[in-house]
């Protein structure tokens, strides 16, 4: 019979997450012939924020980060002259309200100029923006 060992995985690190505790088993669905269980941990990421994550998630490299820190794939790409440099709020929906907040980028112009526009002004087709303005 398997006996697991939750303190061999604290301390761990997995990605940016690193385990800080066994928080329990939680059964999941299966086809009614056995139950069935998934580990359970709480981690801390390296931006100071926590996740719940199964212990089957963190060995497929599945969970590698909390839910905050996402990485974004605008960083560094290039529209016109401007160059996107920063993410200063990401794109959520307001639970209260459900109105959806795009989210807005800190950009650098050619000139040197930098200036917060939404993400949608740079990635909007028909007319995208491409410059500062002051340029």
């Amino acid at each position: 019979m398997f006996v697991f060992e939750s303190d061999n995985y604290i301390g761990k690190k997995f990605g940016k997450l690193t385990v800080v505790e066994f928080k329990g088993r939680k059964e999941i669905k299966n086809d009614g012939k056995r139950k069935r269980f998934m580990q359970m941990f709480r981690c801390k990421c390296e931006c100071g924020g926590e996740r719940i994550v199964a212990l089957q998630e963190l060995q497929s490299g599945k969970a590698t980060r909390c839910k905050k820190c996402k990485p974004s794939k605008l960083i560094g790409r290039v529209y016109g002259k401007l160059t996107v440099i920063d993410v200063v709020r990401k794109a959520h929906k307001d639970k209260k309200t459900k109105k959806q907040w795009g989210a807005l980028l800190k950009v650098r112009c050619a000139c040197g100029n930098e200036i917060i526009v939404h993400a949608s002004a740079l990635t909007n087709k028909v007319s995208p923006k491409v410059s500062c303005g002051r340029c």
